[in-house]
């Protein structure tokens, strides 16, 4: 790891521009990367990642409107890429042993996973579709989720443009639904 960091240094150059670094190489099972970056004197190091998982990665950051924001992006992102369950934020929401070793034992866990790298480059409404969802505009940001080939409401999305945040005013705009019978 410290030829990587060692290599980030030389090719940063003590310049004052973020750098992630990645670089692939041959692992026991094949194809890894290793990531070093973006700023800092002595940056973290990442090593043995998929290459699929460090590529989304990169390109999420270069889709960023700003430097900043990707920078933010990437402090946020790179250290959860050594967590169990990397780019899964499980705050409160299921039992991270459950979606760890139950979910892949399921009976539908190949082709589910199928369906998700196929959703893997899509983004927004193209995202949603993809997963299996028909999507019913209500208002400017406001859609309703149905699964195909069924009526029943399933969930209510609100979509935001990369530089809107989920608290900022929506102009007083009140969002009301019915209740399926």
């Amino acid at each position: 790891m410290s030829d990587i960091r060692q290599l980030w240094k030389r090719r940063k150059d003590h310049r004052p521009a973020p750098l992630l670094l990645i670089v692939l190489h041959q692992g026991p099972h094949g194809l890894r990367a290793a990531m070093c970056g973006p700023t800092g004197d002595n940056p973290p190091v990442q090593d043995d990642r998929d290459p699929g998982q460090v590529e989304r990665i990169a390109a999420s950051a270069l889709a960023e409107l700003t430097r900043n924001a990707a920078i933010r992006f990437l402090h946020e992102v790179l250290p959860e890429s050594d967590s169990e369950l990397p780019g899964i934020r499980n705050a409160g929401m299921f039992a991270t042993h459950q979606l760890k070793d139950g979910v892949p034992v399921r009976p539908d866990w190949e082709a589910m996973t199928q369906t998700g790298q196929a959703a893997l480059s899509k983004r927004g409404q193209d995202l949603i579709r993809e997963l299996g969802f028909t999507v019913d505009q209500l208002g400017i940001s406001t859609s309703v989720l149905r699964l195909k080939d069924n009526v029943a409401k399933t969930a209510v999305a609100v979509f935001l443009d990369e530089n809107e945040t989920p608290e900022d005013s929506s102009g007083g705009s009140t969002l009301q639904l019915e209740r399926d019978p």
